[in-house]
């Protein structure tokens, strides 16, 4: 029996790959057999995907009903909110804040 291994993808490749379906309305299929990935893996990304992204809305109800209007809100009310949800720590994020996520990042590249 031959072992199988993993391919890691790069989270740009990922994130790419998921904006095709969700952003550019290619199937799942059409994208994987492009990508020349396994359609499976795809849905796994996507899931991820919209989980994360129904976290992030979810946080953003708190401060804002789904119905809200966002545009007779002030830009420096809007910044605070994003400050607030950016310091917040984040289970999937092995509870750090974006903020740091993205200060660390920063910081490799320089």
């Amino acid at each position: 029996m031959t072992k199988r291994t993993n391919k890691n993808y790069p989270n740009d490749f990922k994130q790419e790959a998921v904006s095709l379906i969700t952003e550019q309305g290619y199937s799942v299929v059409e994208a994987a057999a492009s990508l020349n990935i396994t359609d499976k893996l795809l849905y796994n990304w996507v899931a991820k995907f919209k989980e994360q992204n129904e976290n992030t809305n979810r946080l953003i109800r708190q401060y804002f009903s789904k119905e809200t209007d966002l545009s007779p809100h002030s830009q420096p009310r809007l910044n605070e909110v994003a400050t607030q949800l950016n310091e917040r720590p984040r289970k999937t994020l092995k509870f750090k804040t974006p903020s740091h996520m993205i200060e660390k990042s920063v910081a490799l590249l320089t």
